[in-house]
């Protein structure tokens, strides 16, 4: 190949594409940017306007657009980040699909088999039945259903909406073996079964 004179740095004031390679035949990487100094990025993209900085598209069904692989990691460390600096406004990912439910899908099914198109799917590969997939550190607001094989409700359980007032809390225990509390009256619709004792005041 040609050489050529490092550092490059030119300026581009036209329409256009300022730097284009095109493979037509052949097996290979069209660019390949490694970095063994002792700081610097291998690539840096940066935009002054509201177009992506850095833009991914594959036209193969079945291949990725975007693949980020780290094989030593240190506790605590994260293979790729997504951070917004703005304080206050912006929103740091945003994540869109457009699938539905499998025609017969029973909402509230368990998805064990990963049949669903989901637009967001965390897979923790450890061979240990109970894993972390997702952990926050903020609320998580869910505009729809919500399917778990377990639930767990450390402080409290909140069922219905809080807006307009129609709403209880169930709280747990306050001491070991006590009851849990029902912030309301109940309605059961249905036999009631009590395995020991009822006590009843008012």
């Amino acid at each position: 190949p040609d050489d050529f004179t490092i550092p490059i740095d030119k300026l581009y004031a036209v329409d256009g594409d300022m730097f284009k390679l095109t493979r037509t035949a052949g097996n290979g990487n069209i660019i390949v940017a490694v970095n063994n100094g002792t700081g610097g990025s291998a690539g840096l993209f940066e935009s002054t306007n509201s177009d992506p900085a850095l833009t991914a598209i594959n036209y193969n069904p079945d291949g990725l657009a975007f693949y980020a692989e780290k094989n030593t990691s240190n506790a605590n460390q994260y293979v790729a980040a997504v951070v917004n600096l703005n304080n206050n406004l912006g929103r740091a990912l945003g994540v869109q699909n457009n699938a539905p439910y499998p025609t017969g899908w029973v909402i509230g099914s368990l998805d064990p088999t990963d049949i669903l198109e989901a637009a967001l799917v965390v897979n923790n590969n450890h061979t240990d039945p109970n894993k972390p997939a997702i952990k926050t550190y903020g609320d998580v607001i869910v505009n729809s259903n919500v399917v778990a094989s377990e639930f767990y409700g450390i402080n409290k359980i909140t069922i219905g909406d809080v807006n307009t007032g129609l709403f209880t809390t169930i709280t747990p225990p306050a001491t070991l073996g006590g009851p849990i509390d029902i912030n309301s009256g109940a309605n059961i619709h249905g036999d009631l079964f009590v395995d020991g004792d009822i006590t009843a005041t008012g």
